[in-house]
Order: C-alpha cells, then sequence, then structure tokens
C-alpha cells in the first residue's frame, strides 16, 4: 500500500507550512514544471497528497479538433500527467524514475474551449519496480469527461543523468 506523507499540500499552502512533506511535494512541483510541455498546454498542478495528485487544464482553442471538441489524446496527456503526477509522491527516493508502460483511456463526454478540466489521479498499489494508478477527468459541474487507468515501472536514477 502507499504510505502518506504527514499532511496534504494544496496550492494554498506555503512551503514553509507543510512541514517534512515539503521536500516530497516541493520535488514534485519542480519535477512537474520542469517539461516545457506543462508550459505549451498551460496545464498546472491544483493538488498534491500522498499517491493523488490533480492537474488542472483550461482548454485553449488550439487543441480543438474539427468538431471542435477537445482532442482526445490531450485528454489522454492529461490523465497522465495526474497519474504520473500521483506516483511521484510516492516514490522511495527523490531519484527514482517513472516510465508509462500501459495506459488505458475512456472517453465519457466532450469537453470545449473555455472549460475548466480537472484530472484526478490516484496510485491504487505501489509495489518496488510497478505503480498502477486510475484517473478522472473532470469538466464543468462535476461532468465525467474520461476515465484512464495506467501502469508505471519505477527504476533508479542511472548516474549522472
Amino acid at each position: 500500500m502507499v504510505e502518506p506523507p504527514a499532511r496534504k499540500s494544496t496550492d494554498s499552502a506555503s512551503p514553509a507550512s507543510e512541514g517534512a512533506s515539503h521536500d516530497v511535494f516541493g520535488a514534485v512541483r519542480q519535477r512537474f514544471y520542469a517539461g516545457a510541455w506543462t508550459q505549451t498546454l498551460g496545464v498546472e498542478i491544483l493538488d498534491l497528497g500522498a499517491g493523488e495528485a490533480a492537474i488542472g487544464l483550461v482548454v485553449p482553442s488550439s487543441l480543438l479538433q474539427a468538431q471542435g471538441v477537445l482532442q482526445g489524446g490531450f485528454l489522454g496527456v492529461l490523465a497522465d500527467a495526474a497519474t504520473s503526477t500521483a506516483v511521484m509522491t510516492v516514490l522511495e527516493t527523490p531519484t527514482q524514475r517513472l516510465v508509462t508502460v500501459e495506459m488505458k483511456v475512456s472517453f465519457l463526454s466532450p469537453a470545449r474551449q473555455g472549460d475548466h478540466l480537472r484530472a484526478e489521479g490516484r496510485v491504487i498499489q505501489r509495489s518496488r519496480r510497478l505503480a498502477f494508478t486510475e484517473a478522472k477527468v473532470i469538466g464543468p459541474a462535476g461532468t465525467m469527461v474520461a476515465l484512464a487507468t495506467a501502469t508505471f515501472l519505477l527504476y533508479p536514477a542511472e548516474p549522472g543523468r
């Protein structure tokens, strides 16, 4: 099972108030925002907890497909971001790496330009080498937009990388 840090972190919590879990959640935030894709897509961390993460996106017109709804691949990216970030909160060491090895996304309802989406990722089970996760992508008025499951391979960082 997932071992929780002492307390939950939210964007409203200051780093100084997070105590011992600040190092874990601070490192997760740093890793998340290190990739240029987060700025390109406009995603942000909304909430972090032990084995949990919520990622937000306001749907821009640049991500719409021909029918005027969010292209499904970006829902997969959002679910992957939520689940991988949830896994990062329960890694054995801050340098441990992870990679998605399997993912399934079910599209339940469309998301449109301007919709505020919230992807809630959760670690279901973690072993030494694998993490099993799920995500819900929620749209306006609590509409379920997508459901996803993902499996991650956990491995040590290579020296010098």
